[in-house]
Order: structure tokens, then sequence, then C-alpha cells
């Protein structure tokens, strides 16, 4: 697992998703609970621009990423400035900031199709896996 702040376009993902949470980005968007899809747009296998053995794979509601099904409570989606962004949620029972600090929070595909996935600490680059 390579992912850092990698660029400008991962910083840019990042700058959207943080800027969303501080101006309440989602607006309407309702909040779904982990057994709902995620976008059509994030489903399948993605790999780490820059480390291709550090695979995700969205399936559903599913996220399986760095060897590990990342454990969330639930999903707001939603669309900003041409970027598809998904913030995850803490499962209940857990505190949101120590979910922050070692779960990915949120997701950015970006208009070249480049997707982003990063917390307070982390992001990452991701393309689509070749079939």
């Amino acid at each position: 697992m390579k992912g850092v702040w990698i660029g400008t376009a991962t910083f840019a993902a990042a700058a959207l998703g943080a800027l969303a949470l501080v101006t309440g980005g989602a607006g309407d968007a309702p909040r779904q609970d982990r057994a709902a899809a995620l976008p059509e747009a994030l489903q399948g296998t993605w790999v780490e621009v820059d480390e291709a053995q550090s695979v995700m794979t969205i399936a559903g509601g599913e996220i399986t990423a760095f060897g590990a099904v990342v454990d969330y409570g639930g999903k707001t989606a939603f669309e900003e400035d041409g970027v598809l962004i998904v913030q995850l949620y803490a499962p209940p029972g857990v505190d949101a900031d120590t979910f922050a600090q070692a779960h990915m929070t949120d997701l950015a595909l970006l208009p070249d199709g480049t997707l982003h996935v990063f917390n307070v600490s982390f992001a990452a680059p991701f393309v689509r896996a070749a079939d």
C-alpha cells in the first residue's frame, strides 16, 4: 500500500471530499446503508496507480481493498463539479474519528476515470484493472 499524496489530481480529489464534508456537499443525498450498492460507475476491480499489486474490488455495496473487506456502516453518494463522491460512515458503535483514521472514508471518481480513495491521513489513486 503505497498511497500518499501523489500529485495534484489526488490532492484535488481529497480536497473536494474534504470540502464536501465541511460544507455539507452531500446536500440532499440520502444516506444509504452498507447493503445498498455503490454507484455503477465504481463497480469492478481497480488497481493502485503506482502499486499494481494493491487491488480494490467493488461489488454491490461491498468494498474489498488492500486484502480486507472494508467495514463501514453506511454511505452517501453525490456528484459535485463532475466528480462522483462517495462518503463512507463508521459502523454503529465505532467512533467516527477512530474510523476516519483507520479506514477509507471517501472515494472520488474524477472525469478522467481515476478513482481516488482517501481518509484524513491517506490518499491513493486507482485505475480500472485491465481485463
